[in-house]
């Protein structure tokens, strides 16, 4: 992992250490099968905070069609004034700019955004005159990272770039 990975790719990149990891299936997994992934979570991180399905909101939509399309009372009280609200008891979080057909289940907690500053002071030359002008520059660069805390408090869901094209 480098500097500036965000969330989905360093969860991608936990592999056997996440708790759970679905890489580049052919489709998006059932609610059942979403349901099954979290148990894969140890109880001792369950315990740890409110888990959340991460995930776009074209991502959420295909699981409202889902429990739509279902002839039991599941679908009335999953949707709440049309909107998907939990899978499997967890609550469901739309993110605005994530990827489609990606799913993130984690905690708040675990998704850490850490800002750097660096600021660098240059003279204009190494000569008698900048020094008698005293010609210098400050430069300040500002830097934003993504950490995921713990790895094995997330569990990953992709689906192929191609799949269903």
């Amino acid at each position: 992992m480098k500097l500036n990975d965000g969330f989905i790719k360093q969860a991608k990149g936990a592999g056997d250490g996440a708790a759970f990891s679905v890489l580049d299936t052919d489709k998006l997994p059932t609610i059942q099968e979403l349901t099954t992934y979290s148990a894969q979570v140890e109880p001792r991180y369950l315990r740890a905070g409110q888990y959340k399905w991460f995930m776009s909101q074209a991502t959420a939509t295909h699981y409202v069609v889902e429990l739509q399309n279902r002839n039991t009372v599941l679908g009335d009280a999953e949707l709440v004034d049309g909107t998907l609200k939990n899978i499997g008891g967890y609550a469901v979080e739309v993110v605005e700019n994530m990827d489609n057909d990606v799913i993130l289940f984690t905690t708040y907690e675990n998704l850490t955004v850490v800002y750097g500053l660096n600021v660098t002071l240059t003279t204009a030359a190494q000569d008698s005159v900048a020094v008698a002008k005293q010609a210098t520059y400050h430069f300040m660069l500002e830097d934003v990272d993504f950490v995921i805390r713990n790895k094995k408090m997330v569990g990953i869901v992709t689906v192929k770039a191609d799949a269903g094209k």
